[in-house]
Parts: C-alpha cells; structure tokens; sequence
C-alpha cells in the first residue's frame, strides 16, 4: 500500500463540539474562479507507514536467548527505548531535536512523544493478518508531523468512530476524513480540512485552521465525489486552497492574523 493513501470507510455519524455542517465563509477569506483538474485536488489522508530513520534514530529488532526476534526498540542518540511488540512511524521534527512514533504493547497501539506515552489508545488485532500480525491498514496513526521549530505536534487517531486531529496532545477536531494537515511556518497555525458525515457522496469539506472552520465547499454536482479540495499553500498570514464549490472550480484566499484563528 502506498505511503499516501485515499481512505474510503464507513463511519458511524459523528459530530465535535461547537462544529456544525452549516455553510461558512469567513469575513478574512475571500472566493475567486479558479482551472482545477483531478491532478491538483485530493482529499488524501496520509497513511504512514514508512520511518525516518537517520544515524541518530532508528528501530532496533530485539532478540531472545534463542535468536528469535521477539520485539522492537527505538534507539535515539545511542540511547535504546523500551521494548514493543511492534514500534513504526519514527518520525523527527526538522532540528532533530524531538521524535514521535507508534507502539503496539499487548494489542494496544498508542503514539509516543519524545519517549513518553501519550493518553490516546486503541486496541489491535495483531493476529488479524500480514507477516507477524503487525499489518493493521486503518488502525494505526497517521503520518506525525512537528511544527517547524519542533515545539508543536499534530497527528490523526482513526477508529471505528471516525478520525480525530490531535495537536499538542488535545483533540482539536473530529471527522470521517482528516486530511492535509500542515503547520505554517511560525508554528502558529495548523491549517487542514474535515468532511461531514452526513449521507450522500457529495459532502461538505470544510477548511479550519487550529479548530476554526474558515470556509464549507459544498461539491454538489462536482464529477470529483471524493476529490474536492487541497490546501495549495499556507504562509504565517495566509492560506490558500482550491477546490470545487456548487460544482465549480474555485480559490479560497484567506487573511490569518493570530493563533485564534
């Protein structure tokens, strides 16, 4: 499967506190026409599988007094990790300085954070399938992702109910679809889009930056069912995406003034 994957499940409906489907359009943002094609918009959520492994971090196999591999470890700077059943994911931020990954310990998967568990929890069926039972598809984490300085971190959790964005430790978001997800340069603002869960192939995408919603595409008559809207770029006071809008290609620009947004 590859690293970058459209997820199609069905979900239970599902709702997040002070969100709402009903249409949004931010006075700080501003609409104009705009030439998409299918190339250029995705509502991809990325499934991590692979590690970003470096001299410096890696993923060490454990093995018993019979030669047997028998767990996994992550070695930071020389120094080895608890053992897992299973650990992927090895993901630094971009000064090196901080790490983040995804563990399996007696069929419960959880990230770690700088060497230290996070709250978040789910369990795993590890004798479902794939060599070792450590093939999970949909039940794992998604791609970690640090802010630029290292300080901030955002992930995705997936479940039975749904996606959950969490940034620095808190959900921020919940939806059947979380996807493209991206800090801005400052750190400031994490900038991403959902999708509601109500029926009908045509959703509503909604576009947030920190957990406020800025703009609803509606993609009703769009040929793209499920390829509306990608954040085309997002700077320290703006952000920009394109998408389909009542069946019409269109470009949100939108003015962003502090970390409230």
């Amino acid at each position: 499967m590859s690293r970058y994957a459209l997820l199609f499940v069905s979900f239970l409906p599902i709702s997040f506190a002070g969100q709402s489907t009903t249409l949004r359009r931010a006075s700080n943002c501003k609409a104009e026409a705009a030439k998409l094609s299918d190339q250029n918009i995705s509502t991809t959520l990325r499934l991590m599988e692979d590690s970003s492994e470096t001299s410096n971090a890696r993923i060490e196999t454990v093995y018993d007094t019979s030669g047997n591999a028998s767990k996994q470890r992550v070695i930071i700077n020389s120094q080895p990790g608890p053992p897992f059943d299973f650990v992927g994911a090895l993901t630094l931020s971009e000064d090196g300085k901080h790490y983040a990954y995804s563990a399996v310990d007696k069929n419960m998967l959880f990230p770690i954070v700088d060497g230290k568990p996070q709250e978040f929890h789910l369990k795993v069926d590890t004798d479902c399938c794939g060599e070792g039972g450590h093939w999970f598809e949909v039940w794992q984490y998604t791609e970690y992702i640090f802010s630029p300085d290292g300080k901030r971190i955002a992930f995705v959790e997936i479940s039975e109910r749904g996606c959950k964005l969490i940034l620095d430790g808190k959900v921020i978001d919940q939806s059947p679809v979380v996807g493209d997800f991206r800090f801005s340069p400052n750190g400031q603002f994490l900038a991403y889009f959902t999708k509601e869960s109500d029926g009908g192939d045509n959703k509503k995408i909604f576009l947030s930056i920190n957990s406020k919603r800025l703009w609803t595409f509606d993609p009703a008559h769009s040929q793209y069912s499920y390829e509306n809207v990608k954040i085309q770029s997002l700077s320290n006071d703006s952000l920009e995406a394109v998408g389909y809008d009542s069946g019409k290609p269109v470009r949100v620009t939108c003015k962003l003034e502090d970390r409230g947004q």
